[in-house]
């Protein structure tokens, strides 16, 4: 189960870069939307501050959300302090997320297409 939570960290990274990256269909500047991501994925990540000392508010908040997928819970994982129910619970989130971002590339990809400027040569 512990390579299925790498397995599914990588492919939310995977969507959330190339969803970022299919901005160039509308813009040459992208990297304010990257540095944006960046700040939300460097808190709700735990890469800043463990997510164990953030409120439990927030802590439920984040339980939903795919971004402790990126780097707490992998990490947690691997040193085994995760219980099977949360393995599941985590498995179970990045599934419903993967399946957002999924669908949410496909539909940014459609309408990029058609929309698309060519800059340069």
């Amino acid at each position: 189960t512990i390579a299925t939570v790498f397995i599914t960290t990588m492919l939310i990274n995977l969507l959330f870069a190339t969803l970022i990256g299919m901005i160039g269909f509308w813009t040459v500047q992208s990297e304010w939307l990257f540095h944006f991501y960046w700040m939300i994925t460097t808190f709700a990540t735990g890469y800043f501050a463990p997510i164990s000392f953030y409120p439990a508010s927030v802590q439920n908040i984040l339980s939903y959300l795919p971004f402790p997928l990126m780097m707490h819970v992998p990490m947690a994982a691997w040193l085994g302090r995760l219980s099977l129910p949360e393995l599941i619970h985590w498995i179970s989130v990045g599934l419903f997320w993967i399946v957002i971002l999924f669908g949410l590339n496909a539909l940014v990809w459609r309408r990029g297409v058609r929309r698309v400027d060519a800059v340069g040569m």
